[in-house]
Parts: structure tokens; sequence; C-alpha cells
């Protein structure tokens, strides 16, 4: 569902560009077919609900300015070693919020450095 696509701000969808648009549309069509639970618990290495409170600076900043800074969660949805898409889990829905190809929103640590 696209009713919270952010077209702008720091991970605006527009900033997507045709090449990355393919991968985007072929993981998406991928995960359309699955439930959540083989989503976010089958495949958590790859898709996992990550805590707002986990989430950088700017990313909390523009939940804010979006309004909603009352969410506790959004669910990263993995493209690529690096790209990520964020959406919002409503029921069985998803709502797709950010477009991340640097893995900014919430950067993990990475271990054993």
């Amino acid at each position: 569902m696209l009713s919270h696509l952010d077209l702008d701000g720091p991970y605006s969808w527009r900033k997507l560009t045709s090449e990355e648009s393919k991968d985007v549309v072929e993981r998406l069509r991928g995960l359309e077919t699955m439930t959540w639970d083989a989503i976010v618990v089958t495949a958590k290495k790859f898709n996992h609900a990550v805590s707002c409170d986990s989430l950088c600076k700017s990313a909390k900043n523009r939940l804010q300015e979006l309004e909603l800074d009352d969410l506790d969660e959004l669910v990263s949805l993995r493209v690529s070693s690096k790209k990520r898409i964020w959406a919002i889990r409503q029921g069985q829905h998803c709502l797709l919020l950010w477009w991340d190809p640097d893995h900014e929103v919430c950067p993990s640590e990475k271990k054993n450095t």
C-alpha cells in the first residue's frame, strides 16, 4: 500500500534510480506471495521489525515531520546487502514508507570490529 510513501526528505522514493526500481519491484513481488510469518520470522536475517528508538536521528525527525512518531516499530525489508525498504506493518498490510539505498535509517554494527 502506498498511502504513506514518503516522496520528500532524506529517504524519499524519488531518489530511487531506474536500475534500483527493477530490484525493488522484483523484491516486492516476491514478498507479496509470502505471509508475514515467512517474511519476518523465517527470513528474519533479511527482514525484521526495528524499534523506532533504534533509528538514526534523521529518521526519527522525519517520523515527527510525517506525524508518525507514535509508531513503536517499522519493518526493514532487505533488497540487497545495503539497500532497504522501510515499511509500516498494519495488520496484514504493508505500508511502504522509505527507500534507504545506503542502510542509513538504522545502521548495523559490524561484528568483530
